[in-house]
């Protein structure tokens, strides 16, 4: 899909109007645009829906997924980019787009900074016990403390690296396993560690 979008001839619509919010995410969908986009264009500040919309809880799902009848209430919050706004962030896109960080949050004062990709190792550690649970469980609890900064696929490549590490132990998850009929790999093969399959999330157990 970002590449469809990449590819796009922008000047046969219309109007454009880009839709984001204020995660670090969005910005850097926004600075692209902004060095993407050669005309003028509008824009949307979705986090406004935490304010305008009647049952907060709903602000909180991605544009993605929200219903139109939700949506509906950001129309009256377009607005047109002024160009110094779409000068500065050309530069922003230009300075990010080649950084070799892959990972990026944001500091104390809302600038957008790289980050370490162990950054979240020890909330992770923190999560797991002594006692064996699935590994998507101990990510979603992750994912809720940081706000779903990251995917969930991010968080499965530090949980392999933490167990890879011996930081953290892993096991079969026998139920999906079982379910799935998947049979373990061999371990020269990237996705099994001891003869543990964690291509997955679902698949394998961790515990401390």
């Amino acid at each position: 899909a970002i590449l469809q979008f990449v590819r796009s001839d922008f000047s046969s619509y219309d109007e454009v109007v880009l839709w984001c919010g204020d995660k670090v995410g969005d910005r850097l969908f926004n600075y692209m645009c902004c060095e993407l986009i050669d005309r003028p264009f509008c824009k949307v500040d979705i986090s406004r829906l935490r304010d305008v919309l009647p049952n907060p809880n709903v602000a909180r799902l991605s544009m993605s997924i929200c219903s139109v009848d939700n949506i509906k209430y950001l129309l009256d919050y377009i607005v047109l980019v002024v160009a110094s706004d779409v000068e500065c962030n050309r530069k922003q896109w230009q300075q990010w787009s080649c950084s070799r960080v892959s990972l990026r949050g944001e500091d104390s004062n809302g600038d957008i900074v790289g980050l370490s990709e162990d950054v979240f190792d020890e909330l992770i550690l923190s999560a797991c016990s002594n006692d064996w649970q699935p590994a998507a469980r101990v990510v979603g609890r992750v994912l809720c403390q940081i706000g779903f900064a990251v995917g969930d696929s991010f968080m499965h490549h530090r949980i392999v690296e933490l167990a890879k590490a011996r930081r953290i132990n892993v096991r079969t998850n026998e139920r999906f396993v079982s379910l799935d009929g998947i049979i373990e790999g061999q371990s020269a093969n990237p996705d099994v560690i001891d003869g543990i399959c964690v291509g997955e999330l679902r698949l394998f157990d961790i515990k401390s």
